[in-house]
């Protein structure tokens, strides 16, 4: 759209610097004769033609630079829907071990480590290493969630549009997941995490 404008007004004072340049300046009757149209048409193409070829490689290039910029931000957006999708059949995994029945008692996974907590009775056994495999899940969920939100942070424009985009997203997940990771944390082996599965496990404790 600025090329349009800017080519209207080239035209405009280029239409205009012929007669006022012939005429005005140079002292020189305008004539509508076969010769003097052929001389303006000469005048015109000479001054208007390199500019134009100028402006026409310019708008080229600037549209093969939105293109490649365009294709750039498809990938970005191919990658991050993969690691999206990855993410959320994870976090899925994660909640179908958590309701799952367990064991023989009638009861869920989670009602189970509940009903502990609330008796203040300490997991034992098969119920240590379930809740601690858990754990250990969930941290290496948020190792996941973290490398995708760097990504997501990619195609932000500006820094306050990654601010959002990663907020919206670590918000979701966290309000899900914090619950749980109170829960067996109460419960779990904690000595077995390593450090970054420490560090990971952080973000649901914010």
């Amino acid at each position: 759209m600025k090329l349009v404008v800017f080519a209207l007004i080239l035209f405009i004072v280029v239409l205009i610097s012929y007669p006022i340049g012939v005429g005005l300046i140079g002292g020189h009757e305008l004539a509508y004769t076969p010769k003097a149209w052929a001389d303006f048409a000469t005048y015109f193409g000479g001054v208007s033609g390199p500019i134009l070829s100028v402006m026409a490689l310019v708008y080229i290039a600037n549209t093969l630079k939105s293109q490649q910029e365009s294709v750039i931000v498809n990938k970005k957006l191919i990658v991050i829907n993969t690691l999206k999708d990855a993410l959320e059949r994870h976090f899925q995994s994660i909640e179908q071990k958590i309701f799952a029945p367990y064991m023989n008692t009638g009861l869920s996974v989670e009602r189970y480590f509940i009903n502990l907590r609330n008796q203040r009775e300490a997991a034992v056994d098969e119920a240590v290493i379930v809740a601690t495999n858990l754990l250990v899940e969930i941290a290496y969920f948020s190792g996941n969630m973290k490398f995708y939100l760097e990504r997501l942070r990619d195609i932000g424009e500006s820094e306050l549009e990654q601010g959002q985009l990663d907020i919206t997203e670590r918000l979701a997940y966290i309000s899900k997941l914090s619950p749980y990771v109170n829960l067996l944390e109460f419960h779990a082996n904690l000595d077995v995490l390593s450090p970054d599965q420490e560090e990971w496990l952080k973000i649901f404790k914010s």
